[in-house]
């Protein structure tokens, strides 16, 4: 990554630290419309040194009995072979919406569509996933407080090149 990268990071991980009613796309709490756009920073260093720097963009539509998502990275890619930066995989995908008290659930389906580019130094995996997950926000001490919980597995399909890596677990909180 070079020097401008992180500033852009840092930048607009900065514009982004307002205050927002539903602030990462798995939080259970709708904002004031039915129409949310949230965009995401995220940056990522492995045991290879390939460095990921992705800024995605979500767009959610809430309502009463649903929701829907569209996820849109735009990914910076710096290997010691390389460096490349393109779309990524875009994610498509819908659920119930479930409220019981403090607690809301979103259930979800999920299509993850081979977008990125897979021929140099990729932005994308080169395969259809198909991800099944539910998310559920509680909120306590009058809202001040809030626990959000994931599970999501991915299924993964067959790449370009025939190889079909092992499905994905996520769990976090």
């Amino acid at each position: 990554m070079n020097k401008l990268q992180y500033a852009l990071a840092a930048a607009l991980t900065a514009l982004s630290a307002e205050s927002a009613e539903g602030q990462t796309i798995f939080q259970g709490r709708k904002g004031p419309t039915n129409f949310q756009l949230d965009e995401r920073v995220s940056f990522s260093r492995n045991e290879q040194s390939v460095d990921a720097l992705a800024n995605t963009l979500i767009l959610k539509y809430w309502d009463n009995g649903k929701w829907i998502f569209v996820n849109v990275p735009y990914r910076f890619i710096e290997t010691p072979n390389g460096s490349n930066n393109g779309l990524g995989d875009v994610s498509v995908g819908a659920g119930p919406r479930v409220n019981i008290e403090n607690t809301e659930m979103l259930p979800y389906f999920a299509l993850v569509l081979p977008t990125g580019e897979t021929k140099t130094t990729s932005t994308g995996n080169g395969r259809f996933d198909v991800k099944v997950g539910a998310v559920s926000t509680s909120l306590f001490y009058d809202g001040n407080i809030e626990l959000t919980l994931l599970a999501e597995q991915n299924f993964t399909g067959q790449n370009q090149r025939g190889i079909n890596p092992p499905n994905e677990t996520t769990t976090g909180f």
